[in-house]
C-alpha cells in the first residue's frame, strides 16, 4: 500500500486578501505574512538600532503592532512600505526612550590593539559606524540607516517615516557631513574605510 505523504495547503494571497484573511483570524495568511516580512522586519530593525540586547523582543512588537493596526492598511499595493514605517515608528518610539542610553554594547577590543589591522573584521566596523551614528538624534540616525544601510530611495524614506521630501534630502545631507567627519578621525574606520567611495 502507498504511503500517504502530507502535501500541506498552500494558498497564494494578494496583498488585499492577505489582510482580510488575517483580519478573519486565517493562521495560514498570518504564516504566510511571516515568511513575506520576517527577514524585512529583522533586518530593518537591526539596520535601525545595530547589535542590540532587546532586538528579539523589538521585533516582536513591530509584529504585534503590525497585526494590531493591519485592518488600517489604505493602499494593499504599498504593504511593504508600510511594514516599513510600522517598524519605523516602533524603533523610533524605543530610541527616544532610552534617550541617548548607547544601543550598541560596547565589549569590543581596545583600539590600540586594532589600530594596526587593515581587516579589523566586519562585525568590528560596523560596532564603531554604530558609536558613531549614536551621536546624532534617533530620526537623523534611522533616516541615515534607511538611506545607506538599506539603500531606500529618498523617496521611499519620506514614506515610512512620514517626513517631507525636502526634509529628508536636508537631513541626510547634514548627517551625511557628520558622518564623515567623525569617521576621519577614527584611524580604524579610515583604515577599513578607504577603499570605499565616500558616502553619498
Amino acid at each position: 500500500m502507498a504511503k500517504l505523504r502530507c502535501i500541506g495547503i498552500q494558498r497564494k494571497f494578494t496583498n488585499e486578501t492577505l489582510i482580510q484573511a488575517i483580519g478573519d483570524g486565517d493562521p495560514l495568511a498570518a504564516s504566510e505574512f511571516y515568511r513575506r516580512y520576517g527577514k524585512r522586519i529583522n533586518s530593518l530593525v537591526w539596520s535601525l538600532m545595530g547589535g542590540d540586547a532587546e532586538h528579539d523582543d523589538i521585533v516582536q512588537t513591530v509584529f504585534v503592532n503590525i497585526l494590531q493596526s493591519l485592518s488600517s492598511v489604505r493602499n494593499p499595493e504599498k504593504l511593504s512600505t508600510w511594514v516599513d514605517s510600522v517598524a519605523y515608528r516602533v524603533v523610533f518610539k524605543e530610541l527616544r526612550r532610552r534617550k541617548g542610553q548607547r544601543v550598541v554594547p560596547m565589549d569590543v577590543e581596545s583600539d590600540t590593539m586594532q589600530k594596526n589591522s587593515r581587516q579589523w573584521g566586519a562585525a568590528g566596523v560596523a560596532m564603531r559606524v554604530y558609536r558613531i551614528m549614536e551621536l546624532f538624534a534617533p530620526e537623523d540616525r534611522m533616516i541615515f540607516s534607511l538611506k545607506y544601510l538599506n539603500c531606500f530611495q529618498l523617496t521611499e524614506i519620506a514614506e515610512v517615516s512620514g517626513l517631507s521630501l525636502s526634509t529628508v534630502k536636508r537631513r541626510i545631507n547634514a548627517v551625511k557631513n557628520a558622518f564623515e567627519k567623525r569617521v576621519k578621525e577614527d584611524i580604524v574606520l579610515q583604515a577599513n574605510l578607504e577603499g570605499c567611495s565616500n558616502v553619498g
